[in-house]
């Protein structure tokens, strides 16, 4: 029978009717894999007989009895046919699953990385040190780590000391970190000794998990009976193979530090040497987190050191003298990417792995996901795109609105904006041009105005949209800090219109005079008569 989620909060009366009606099979015989009691965190209570909750990965529930287990399945007896099924733990729910696991010993997190504060120390040859700074005078920095306390002199250094998170194990021996943490115990605990054999258990001192273990159970034999048990057992045979924990030990720091080529290198080597070795399925899952936190590096840096290596890359082309804007627009159209990727390739070649190809870094970013958003601005260089390039893709207001603007501006605002659309009609600004507007020596003579920085920020918008390396997240448009929008500047003549001088009379409310109409429109020289300045949010 099976029952739908609804049912998993059950009355007693309904428990006991279960109980009467399908009465437990006789138990089997008692096995290495046959739990003495399944933890009540875990849908059961402590007694064997009682029945256990099983919620499955579906949705649906089974009542019965855990008749054994192993690594790979659960041996379950129902409640309801008195059947035996054998469940793999992938068809349990996930947290019922991994609580049985950890209680059964299935799943082990003696090996979690235990990590504290350090320090980097780097020399002026390159070298790095990282340690626990215990010492300092007017010479030397005393750097403690786990082979040594060593002397690093000051003249040496390039620069401070940085604060960092590093493995334990770097920088102290088992003995220091067990002896500190035994500071804690409560002798008469035994939870303080469960946690202390955990503690030992996860820096790799078995020898002393064991202690603490058997303590435990002699303090209260009750406590945490399975769990304690199974922890028990599994460092028994730990310590009996330390020189193999060990070796594991040493693979499982390598992988810490990214050095993957040389931690897939030695679990081979391991697993030719210890092919018999109880911990063989220990060897196979440290091998599964080496190729997945691999897998997780690789799509975590390829993103960011190809972003990285786009803006160097770019600000360095931006600093070349002489350096033309078609010239630099060629290289972004033709080389960049390719060059990115050499450079991407390059850099993880020596960090990550030196199997990798520049075609798996061409793969991983365009696979890439949950990337961070980058902005880049063409600047007061927009109009050097030319003007349906540099309108593309924005929406501006229509007329209608243009109007109703003009229709509450003051007469003298109404005056100016008639000025301005018979100047922008009857003026070529061109930016109808492709070229971006004007001649060649004025499109050169503006670029090189410009501050490297700001070629740098051109050139980094224009490949962001035009490379197809990047996604565009969206392109905005801000009114031109110098026009306020319009394009265009009104200039007033000082000398038209002179006021009338004393005596005299002015005719028609104007005052009498030469010069020419006290305004003129010219085109903005800062926007070049665009209006806009062209932004880029892409990742």
């Amino acid at each position: 029978m099976m029952l739908s989620l609804a049912l998993c909060r059950v009355s007693p009366w309904l428990l006991a009717l279960c109980q009467q009606a399908n009465p437990s099979p006789a138990a089997p015989a008692a096995s290495a894999s046959s739990p003495a009691a399944v933890p009540a965190a875990v849908g059961g209570s402590a007694a064997r007989s009682e029945l256990v909750l099983l919620e499955l990965l579906d949705g649906n529930i089974l009542w019965g009895e855990i008749a054994g287990h192993d690594a790979e399945r659960l041996e379950f007896v129902r409640a309801d046919t008195g059947g035996r099924v054998r469940l793999p733990w992938k068809l349990l729910g996930q947290k019922q699953a991994q609580k049985l696991q950890e209680a059964f010993g299935y799943i082990d997190h003696s090996g979690d990385d235990l990590y504290v504060d350090a320090e980097r120390l780097v020399l002026t040859d390159g070298t790095e040190l990282i340690g626990r700074i215990v010492n300092r005078t007017e010479s030397q920095i005393w750097l403690k780590t786990q082979a040594a306390t060593i002397p690093v002199p000051i003249l040496r250094l390039q620069g401070g000391a940085t604060p960092v998170r590093v493995l334990a194990l770097d920088v102290f021996t088992r003995e220091e970190l067990y002896q500190e943490e035994a500071r804690r115990l409560d002798k008469t605990s035994a939870a303080s000794r469960f946690a202390l054999g955990e503690f030992a258990e996860r820096i790799g001192a078995f020898a002393y998990a064991v202690a603490n273990y058997e303590a435990c159970r002699e303090l209260d034999p009750a406590f945490k009976q399975a769990e304690r048990d199974a922890r028990l057992a599994r460092s028994k045979m730990r310590a009996e193979n330390q020189a193999q924990v060990d070796w594991l030990e040493r693979i499982d720091r390598l992988r810490a530090r990214d050095k993957y080529d040389e931690a897939s290198a030695e679990l081979v080597s391991f697993q030719e040497t210890h092919k018999n070795s109880p911990l063989r399925a220990e060897a196979v899952r440290l091998g599964q987190r080496i190729e997945r936190e691999f897998d997780k590096a690789l799509r975590r840096k390829v993103p960011e050191r190809w972003h990285f290596w786009a803006y160097r890359m770019i600000q360095d082309k931006a600093r070349e003298p002489g350096l033309s804007v078609d010239s630099a627009i060629a290289v972004l159209d033709e080389q960049m990417s390719a060059e990115i990727v050499t450079k991407v390739h390059t850099e993880l070649v020596k960090s990550l792995s030196a199997n990798l190809t520049p075609e798996q870094i061409q793969s991983l970013w365009k696979e890439r996901k949950n990337q961070r958003n980058h902005t880049a601005s063409y600047g007061f260089g927009t109009w050097l795109l030319g003007e349906d390039a540099a309108l593309k893709g924005l929406v501006f207001e229509g007329e209608a609105s243009a109007q109703a603007a003009v229709s509450a501006a003051s007469n003298e605002s109404q005056e100016f904006a008639e000025k301005l659309k018979r100047y922008l009609a009857s003026q070529d600004l061109a930016l109808q041009a492709k070229n971006g507007g004007g001649d060649g020596v004025d499109r050169e003579a503006f670029w090189s105005s410009l501050s490297p920085s700001s070629k740098g920020q051109w050139l980094l918008a224009y490949y962001a949209e035009n490379s197809g390396d990047m996604e565009i997240v969206a392109v905005n448009a801000s009114n031109c800090s110098e026009c306020g929008g319009s394009g265009a500047r009104q200039l007033v003549n000082a000398n038209a219109n002179p006021a009338p001088r004393q005596g005299e009379r002015s005719q028609g409310g104007r005052s009498q005079g030469s010069g020419s109409s006290g305004t003129s429109v010219i085109q903005c020289p800062t926007c070049r008569g665009l209006g806009i300045i062209r932004r880029v949010v892409y990742r």
